[in-house]
């Protein structure tokens, strides 16, 4: 065990440090995290001038992590503030500490605990800060991802630069942010916010903006911004990725440990926060704002209002939620070592509007799946959230809707109102005893099941750019439900990250396993079938492709056995496919109905439906070859297995002709959009990602690809901004 150095010792044991080299002081606030030794040894590993660096480390330890840090106990480089886990007090109070042991060093690097570098990384940071003509720079970002597979750091490519946006400010003034491309990658450009898991600074940052150990969690980074920027810091994203996060570590949670405290000490923060952005920063000396610039100039900097968006909060009333949830516990993998699950109730938008976490083990052994709530929340629910922790780390996260129909939580005392009378009669008796009215089970019918709208893919840029604009589309119509993008990464690699879409991994192939045929089909069905048999889900699935996009949602349900699909226009039972697929599976030609996606299935059919769609598509590729072969093995495999498809305009497929798809609330641009006269107006394929649309929609010939030339030009614009 190791025992909190005093500030003396210290300075004692750094007497010996070599005349003239700028010293880095490296802050590290570690909670139960097996990755902080890993961590240490890359930054040392892969540091140009290992001796120039200073750790300041507060490691909040349990039984298995109090011996990480042993092989440093005795380096002079080394401050470690060691406290047991149970005595922390949070996030904010530990970097404070760290903060503390600053002594003098020329720069600053604030990383997490789960944190690796690239090589030289130490010079390359002091050249970056360098470079920026400023009296007080500050680098920050979203470091690249990094996951540990088979004992190993598995690192995320480098995809370019980004800088930091703005999702959402709340109305309690938290933030949540995002990494966006930026605009000028050779230039360390403005960033108007800030990420606590890279700060490169001058280290004298550590004395002009101490953290305020009072603040637990929430609203670390957009506090820290202004008061950098009040302090007259210049916030800056850096020109190279020299860092990488585990964003999707195991280690524990301090509000998991913490459950009976982390409320108040939210709330107490959440008053902290509004003191220092409206107006009497002053009663939280030290914590307070700089004297260089203001909080309004902050605001206009970033483009953000704190007062009107505080005043946006305190006009909606609080909405009541007495409710019964049931949650899916089926679609949590089984295992006996789960030490919590984390339960969120989510808005429309998918604002978290409600957290808890579970540990109760009548729920964690599946006894129950029933919580009975009583809550105010900033806006009505509409979605729940369950995302189990295990010892091996985080499981699938779970993603449902909540059904209009479940059963409100019975008021103790309610107003009984008028008397109505005695009624009808009840009959003889007062019969069986139902048992408390708990309202209808989730499965009793389509209504109570989730959609999921589902779009899978390979790594490559190409898909990406088209699944941002299917996402944004998907968010601005109010599609109902989860989306769900499934990623083909076999070999790992990066997966890309969606503001309004869940990514899930797969090890999905663009290459059939039997006939080694590449053909990148094969990664939307092998991913699609993965998913559907990891995580289990129940419910319908909207079945797309990344090139579509929507303008109405689509909000149908259905059940097992009635699925619904788009009209294939112009389609002809007949040809050199089907005739290979005919033989195949025996089906009467006539039996194939011309369907195709999108289309709304239930994941029952979907699952049974998928392998031997799988099959008839390698064989229609291996004696025809043809590009549609997976549409064409489709509706084979559907009517081998007698699943009758109801014809319903949902996607309009280019060019097909307004008349046959009026209304559809989905487009597929699959094909070039033609111009008046049939000619090209324009393509995916040549379209260079989130340049303007530099064609008139009023050109093209149809009614609905002027539609979606509209919809593409708007969304491009969005993201320009």
């Amino acid at each position: 065990m190791f025992a909190r150095r005093a500030p003396e010792t210290q300075r004692d044991r750094r007497l010996d440090r070599v005349a003239g080299r700028a010293e880095i002081f490296v802050q590290i606030a570690s909670y139960r995290d097996p990755e902080l030794p890993r961590t240490i040894a890359s930054a040392l590993v892969e540091a140009a001038e290992p001796e120039r660096l200073r750790f300041g480390i507060c490691t909040q330890y349990d039984h298995e992590t109090v011996d990480d840090l042993r092989p440093w106990a005795n380096d002079a480089r080394f401050q470690i503030d060691a406290v047991p886990h149970l005595e922390s007090h949070g996030c904010c109070w530990a970097r404070n500490r760290v903060g503390g042991l600053y002594d003098g060093e020329a720069y600053t690097l604030q990383i997490d605990a789960h944190t690796r570098f690239a090589p030289g990384w130490d010079e390359r940071f002091i050249a970056m800060l360098a470079g920026i003509e400023a009296d007080r720079p500050l680098i920050t970002g979203y470091p690249k991802a990094y996951r540990r597979r088979d004992g190993r750091d598995v690192l995320d490519p480098d995809t370019g630069i980004e800088r930091l946006a703005l999702v959402e400010l709340r109305a309690d003034l938290t933030t949540v942010q995002e990494g966006v491309p930026a605009p000028d990658p050779t230039v360390a450009g403005p960033s108007p916010f800030l990420a606590a898991g890279l700060i490169f600074t001058l280290g004298r940052f550590c004395e002009d903006v101490p953290y305020d150990p009072e603040l637990y969690f929430s609203g670390e980074e957009i506090t820290m911004a202004v008061r950098a920027f009040s302090h007259g810091y210049d916030l800056r994203h850096p020109t190279e990725n020299l860092l990488w996060h585990h964003y999707d570590h195991g280690a524990p949670l301090h509000w998991t440990d913490h459950h009976g405290t982390q409320a108040q000490a939210n709330e107490r923060g959440r008053a902290r926060i509004e003191a220092l952005l409206l107006g009497d920063a002053a009663s939280l000396d030290p914590y307070g704002l700089g004297p260089v610039r203001t909080v309004a100039e902050y605001e206009a900097y970033a483009g953000v209002d704190f007062a009107a968006q505080r005043r946006a909060g305190d006009e909606c009333r609080p909405e009541r939620f007495r409710r019964i949830v049931r949650l899916d516990t089926e679609a949590v993998p089984e295992r006996d070592d789960y030490r919590v699950w984390v339960f969120t109730l989510m808005g429309a938008d998918g604002t978290e509007l409600f957290r808890r976490d579970l540990t109760e083990p009548e729920l964690l052994d599946r006894r129950t799946r029933v919580l009975r709530l009583d809550l105010e929340l900033a806006a009505p629910a509409t979605q729940y959230l369950l995302w189990p922790r295990s010892e091996e780390g985080w499981g699938p996260r779970i993603v449902r809707d909540l059904p209009v129909s479940e059963a409100a939580v019975a008021d103790p005392d309610p107003d009984p109102g008028p008397d109505p009378g005695p009624g009808p009669d009840p009959g003889p008796g007062p019969g069986p005893d139902p048992g408390p009215d708990l309202g209808p089970d989730l499965d009793a019918d389509a209504d109570a099941e989730p959609i999921y709208s589902i779009v899978a893919t390979d790594t490559q840029a190409y898909a990406n750019w088209q699944v941002q604009i299917l996402a944004h589309t998907w968010h601005a119509v109010d599609q109902p439900g989860e989306l769900v993008r499934l990623v083909a990464a076999p070999q790992g690699g990066p997966l890309p990250t969606h503001r309004h879409a869940r990514v899930v991994a797969t090890r999905a192939p663009n290459v059939h396993p039997r006939t080694g045929d590449h053909y990148v089909p094969y990664n939307r069905l092998f991913s699609t079938l993965e998913w559907l048999q990891t995580e289990q889900p129940v419910g319908t699935v909207l079945f797309l492709d990344p090139d579509m996009v929507f303008r109405a949602p689509v909000p149908t349900r259905v059940v097992p056995g009635a699925p619904i699909a788009q009209p294939w226009y112009g389609f002809h039972a007949g040809g050199d496919i089907l005739d290979v697929l005919v033989r195949e599976t025996g089906v009467d030609p006539t039996a194939m109905q011309g369907v195709t996606w999108p289309a709304l299935v239930h994941t029952r059919d979907l699952e049974a439906l998928l392998p031997r769609w799988i099959e008839l598509t390698a064989i229609a590729r291996e004696e025809v070859g043809a590009w549609e072969s997976d549409m064409f093995a489709f509706i084979a495999a559907s009517a081998e297995q007698g699943l009758i498809w109801t014809p319903r305009t949902l996607g309009a497929w280019t060019n097909w002709p307004d008349e046959a798809v009026a209304g559809a609330p989905i487009i597929h641009y699959c094909q070039p959009i033609e111009d008046r006269d049939g000619g090209p107006l324009w393509f995916k394929q040549g379209y260079r990602p989130w340049t303007p649309i530099d064609v008139d929609p009023e050109d093209a010939r149809l009614d609905y690809c002027r539609d979606l030339l509209v919809i593409l030009r708007d969304v491009v614009a969005t993201k320009q901004r």
